[in-house]
C-alpha cells in the first residue's frame, strides 16, 4: 500500500499530499473540491443554511432547559420540594449565571417569584444583543480575543455593582444583573479560537475537548458558591463573577500579545532563511502541531495561516 502512494506521489505531486492527510485524499478523489473564494463562500453559505438552524434548537432547548430549573427555584420549588441549605445548588451544579440572575432579585430584593421573573426579562435582550453583536462583529471583523475582552467588560462592572453596592440601591443592582448576561456571547467564539491557535490532529481535538471539560467543570463548581450561609445577598458568589470575568479579560489580552509576538518572530526567521511563504505540502497537511510547524501563524485577528 505504501509502495502504491509512493509512485503515485512521483507521478502527481497532489497524491504527496493525499499520503499525508486522508480527507485531502478523499477531496481528490471528488474532483474539484471547491478552493476557489466563490467556491468556499457557497460552501459556508450551504452550512449557515443547513446546519445552523440545527444548532440554533440545540443550543436554544439547552439554554432553556437550565433556566428553567432555576426559575422554578424562585417560583416555589425549594418550598414544594422542601429543599434545605444548599440542596438547591447541590442539585443546579450548572450554568451559574443563570442561577444568579433568577435568585438575586427573589432573594435579595424579597420579591415573589412571577415579580423576579419579570424582572430577569430584560437579561434575555442583553444575552440576544450582545450575541448578535459578537457574531456579526467577527464576521465583519475577526478580531477574537477583542470581542472576548468587550464581552468581559460588562460583566465585570455588573459583577462589580452587584458585589459592592448597597442593598437598598435596587436600580443599580438590577443594572449589575443585567449586564453579566454579555458574557455568554463570547463562548462559542472561545471555543473556535481555541482551535484555530492549535495545529495538528491530536493537539486540536485534545484543546477542544480541554476547553469543554474545563467549562464542565465550572458549571459544576459554580452553583457551590451560592451557599445557604450567604443569603439573601450571596456575596462570595458575585465576587466569583466579577473575578472570573476580569481573569477572562485579562487573558484575552495577554493571549493576543503572545500570538502576535510569536507570529512576528517567525516572520523573522523565515525571513532570514529566505523561505517567506514558501510552505511545504507536508508542513500544511501532514499533521504537524502548531509548535511543530513554524509556518505556522497564530489568529490573534485574523484566520490562520499554515
Amino acid at each position: 500500500m505504501s509502495e502504491t502512494k509512493e509512485s503515485a506521489a512521483n507521478a502527481n505531486p497532489v497524491a504527496c499530499l493525499a499520503a499525508a492527510d486522508d480527507a485531502l485524499d478523499f477531496l481528490n478523489q471528488q474532483g474539484d473540491t471547491g478552493s476557489s473564494p466563490r467556491g468556499l463562500a457557497d460552501i459556508r453559505h450551504k452550512v449557515d443554511r443547513r446546519i445552523l438552524p440545527f444548532m440554533f434548537c440545540c443550543y436554544f432547548l439547552q439554554f432553556i432547559d437550565k433556566v428553567m430549573y432555576n426559575y422554578a427555584g424562585v417560583m416555589g420549588m425549594k418550598a414544594d420540594l422542601k429543599l434545605k441549605g444548599n440542596d438547591f445548588s447541590n442539585a443546579a451544579s450548572a450554568f451559574f449565571i443563570a442561577y444568579l440572575v433568577a435568585e438575586v432579585p427573589n432573594a435579595g430584593f424579597g420579591f415573589g417569584g412571577p415579580i423576579s421573573a419579570l424582572l430577569n426579562a430584560p437579561s434575555g435582550i442583553v444575552s440576544i444583543f450582545f450575541t448578535l453583536l459578537v457574531g456579526i462583529g467577527i464576521r465583519k471583523a475577526s478580531n477574537r480575543w477583542a470581542w472576548v475582552f468587550i464581552c468581559s467588560i460588562p460583566g465585570i462592572i455588573g459583577g462589580g455593582l452587584m458585589s459592592f453596592l448597597p442593598k437598598d440601591n435596587r436600580a443599580g443592582i438590577l443594572a449589575g444583573i443585567y449586564l453579566v448576561n454579555a458574557i455568554v456571547a463570547p463562548l462559542p467564539v472561545i471555543y473556535h479560537w481555541v482551535a484555530a491557535n492549535c495545529a495538528g490532529y491530536t493537539k486540536r481535538a485534545f484543546a477542544s475537548a480541554a476547553v469543554a471539560g474545563f467549562f464542565c467543570v465550572g458549571n459544576i463548581i459554580g452553583p457551590q458558591t451560592f451557599q445557604d450561609r450567604d443569603a439573601p445577598e450571596y456575596r462570595p458568589a458575585k465576587i466569583s463573577v466579577l473575578a472570573t470575568q476580569a481573569a477572562a479579560g485579562v487573558l484575552a489580552v495577554v493571549l493576543f500579545a503572545y500570538y502576535f509576538k510569536e507570529n512576528r518572530r517567525r516572520d523573522r526567521l523565515q525571513s532570514s532563511s529566505g523561505s517567506e511563504d514558501q510552505i511545504s505540502d507536508e508542513a500544511a497537511w501532514g499533521g504537524l502541531t502548531d509548535k511543530e510547524n513554524q509556518s505556522f501563524r497564530y489568529s490573534p485577528e485574523e484566520e490562520p495561516r499554515l
